[in-house]
């Protein structure tokens, strides 16, 4: 080594050894002022320009710490804190955007009548609108009377004119006669019909599986018919007729 670079123990030999440990020690700093027997030395940052003073101990040789712009160092850690910030809002909006998709997905539903998709929200609805509901419902009524009929023995020769020559004319329910001039035509030409007009009953209504045969008809009033519904009738020992549910 040089005569300049001489040292003895942890003090330079001369001035310019202590200026020259001080360059070499810091490339990105500049040397500014100060001399080995002041307090302080001066330099400034090569990138930034910022200018600032470090004590001697700073450059000794026994010293091996880092030497780094306090000004630089800020704007470093204002980068990394913003690129913190940054990385943990693009997380937190990915697991918001994940538990939206598993939301939506939770209250996703395909109406069983058109199939359409739609969101049935918190109450787990099975059609996307009362429209399709009342279709599905009335399509599935109109199946189940076809599948009926089909199952059922239906004579289509039975009318209320045969059946008046097979049981006269009383109403096998009440007793009284019925009355074939009881109706009236409206203006549209529509046909209504009275409470005493004849009708075709159903001893075993054909909801309840019954036949449209001519063991399970009888002659009935409209009314009468109309109040027995789908129910079943029993006779009594006097000869009383009873409904049951």
């Amino acid at each position: 080594m040089g005569r300049d670079l001489m040292r003895r123990g942890n003090t330079f030999t001369s001035e310019k050894a202590y200026i020259q440990r001080v360059k070499t020690k810091t490339p990105r700093f500049e040397y500014i002022g100060g001399t080995i027997k002041d307090d302080y030395l001066y330099i400034m940052c090569r990138d930034c320009g910022s200018m600032f003073k470090r004590t001697k101990q700073s450059f000794r040789p026994s010293e091996s710490g880092h030497i780094i712009c306090q000004h630089c160092n800020s704007i470093l850690d204002d980068i990394k804190k913003r690129e913190h910030i940054k990385e943990r809002t693009a997380l937190l909006e990915e697991k918001r955007e994940k538990r939206c998709e598993k939301k939506l997905a939770e209250h996703k539903r395909i109406c069983k009548y058109c199939g359409k998709e739609f969101l049935s929200g918190r109450n787990q609805y099975t059609y996307c609108s009362a429209d399709c509901r009342n279709r599905y419902k009335n399509r599935l009524h109109e199946l189940n009377r076809r599948i009926k009929i089909k199952a059922n023995i239906r004579d289509s020769g039975i009318s209320i004119e045969k059946l008046i020559k097979r049981d006269g004319c009383k109403c096998w329910l009440c007793g009284k006669d019925v009355d074939k001039t009881d109706y009236c035509v409206r203006h549209d030409g529509t046909f209504v019909a009275g409470p005493n007009y004849p009708s075709i009953e159903h001893v075993v209504a054909l909801s309840n599986g019954g036949q449209h045969s001519w063991n399970n008809v009888k002659l009935a009033h409209v009314y009468c018919n109309t109040l027995k519904s789908n129910k079943l009738v029993t006779e009594e020992e006097n000869g009383q007729l009873k409904l049951f549910c």
